[in-house]
């Protein structure tokens, strides 16, 4: 069985992390250079987080193969 990951999308981007200011999400529009590589994937375990940054920045969990 393998393990199910997820990632934030917000609009046509998705959610990489926090920025030098942790105030601040970075996000990467998919047609970036190696996007996949660099996106932020949750796993179940940390779900909540992703919901918890999606209620801040108004994202949508989706998840990845």
């Amino acid at each position: 069985m393998t393990a199910k990951n997820y990632v934030i999308q917000v609009g046509n981007m998705y959610f990489k992390g926090w920025g030098e200011d942790p105030l601040e999400p970075v996000f990467l529009l998919p047609d970036a250079v190696s996007h996949n590589k660099f996106v932020r994937r949750f796993t179940t375990a940390e779900l909540p987080i992703a919901e918890k940054y999606c209620d801040q920045f108004g994202g949508e969990i989706k998840e990845v193969g």
